[in-house]
């Protein structure tokens, strides 16, 4: 195990200030770097050096934190500052002054003033991470109020900036973490997803689980299901008896009717039936679902389109609006010339239409053809954008459909 560091000791280039806290994953410590900035350390026991999954869990957290610094993620995930290894592995980041967590913000609503309007902000910007976080195929997969952070800020709306912290056992979708049949994901009480307690994978319809019960507490009238046991809490959520939010009075959300039905659809037992977190997002925004969510009928179909190479492909169980984020993680070139959004998704009994959306800087092509109206999709139809009149097609995608069991 891992030497607690006292205050004075050096490690690296840093001197700790005072030990913050400790648990089974980490120490964690305020500490100062050599130009006396402040910075927020973490001394890992999990994995330890002896671990037979340490030095690939290393190139995991160096990949991963590639990944969101290179993107738009790294606009709501706090910054890591460096790492080293001195008979474990250290990694720290900024130090996050004067923040609170959610969790604070939501226990102490009269000091920090967290307005109706305030809410609904910080709902649209939680949704807005994540959706970029699962566009870059990430997966939080710990995601509770304690690990959102606000940090004051009187020049912006929502009076803080919110950041995304403690991901050091977070996923991506695309590489397996070194850590599978090694141990279980981590998750927090209250906050499981079906898939965390039926020990799968989780993905990134898991943190959308997630998001639906911190928009319960954030935009509804608490946690629904806080006053549950462990078993009482795996049992409804695993059986999908989730009450319906009640959205606070002068929460006011365009079109609420439809995202208290989204919010439910975010909580089905079922990944494959809930929708996105851009969905949520686009929602929180007034943008205008298609139809009203309602759980697919079995044997609807899932319209997936697949991108550059046929492991690139989003699965639709829900009308959705389709853009440059979306396509983003489908194509290797040419996702930069779609708009956002581009089209439109929609899904009606067991078929699917695709229509154009107005004022996109390129058109959309359906088969070749400019699309203008609504047309009903089969599968094998091409669906791409023109950049100029006689351009030929870019940014091409295909058509296939899936039971929603698949």
């Amino acid at each position: 195990m891992a030497r607690i560091l006292k205050p004075g000791e050096k490690a690296h280039n840093l001197t700790i200030d005072k030990q913050i806290s400790s648990g089974g994953q980490a120490t964690c410590y305020a500490a100062r770097s050599r130009d006396g900035r402040r910075v927020f350390l973490k001394q890992y026991r999990l994995p330890s050096q002896r671990s037979p999954w340490y030095a690939e869990f290393v190139k995991y957290q160096i990949a991963l934190r590639a990944r969101i610094d290179a993107s738009n993620c790294r606009r709501f995930c706090y910054k890591q500052l460096g790492r080293f290894e001195e008979k474990t592995l250290f990694q720290y980041f900024e130090f996050l002054e004067s923040s609170h967590s959610l969790t604070e913000a939501l226990e102490k609503t009269k000091k920090l003033d967290l307005t109706p309007e305030k809410r609904l902000i910080l709902a649209r910007v939680l949704t807005a991470a994540l959706a970029e976080l699962h566009d870059q195929g990430i997966v939080h997969a710990d995601l509770k109020p304690d690990n959102i952070m606000l940090i004051p800020d009187p020049e912006i709306a929502a009076g803080f900036r919110l950041l995304l912290i403690d991901m050091d056992f977070s996923l991506m979708t695309d590489l397996p973490a070194p850590w599978h049949g090694q141990m279980g994901y981590f998750g927090s009480p209250n906050y499981f997803s079906p898939e965390h307690l039926r020990g799968e994978t989780p993905g990134t319809a898991s943190d959308v689980f997630t998001a639906a019960l911190i928009l319960h507490q954030l935009l509804g009238e608490g946690h629904p299901l806080s006053a549950l046991s462990d078993d009482e809490y795996s049992s409804v959520i695993q059986e999908g008896k989730i009450r319906p939010i009640k959205l606070r009075s002068r929460i006011d959300i365009r079109r609420a009717a439809e995202f208290v039905s989204l919010i439910q659809l975010s909580l089905h037992a079922d990944p494959a039936k809930r929708p996105t977190a851009r969905d949520l997002n686009n929602a929180l925004n007034g943008a205008p679902l298609v139809a009203t969510p309602q759980l697919p009928s079995t044997g609807a179909p899932c319209l997936t389109l697949t991108g550059s190479a046929p492991e690139r492909t989003m699965r639709c169980n829900l009308s959705t609006m389709i853009g440059r984020r979306n396509v983003k993680r489908l194509l290797d070139d040419d996702y930069g010339l779609y708009s956002s959004p581009q089209f439109a998704l929609t899904k009606a009994d067991e078929t699917w239409t695709v229509a154009d959306v107005p004022g996109t800087t390129h058109p959309t092509l359906l088969n070749g053809k400019v699309l203008r109206g609504t047309k009903h999709l089969r599968s094998g139809d091409r669906i791409a954008i023109r950049e100029s009149v006689a351009g030929a097609a870019r940014g091409e995608l295909t058509v296939s459909f899936l039971p929603v069991s698949v």
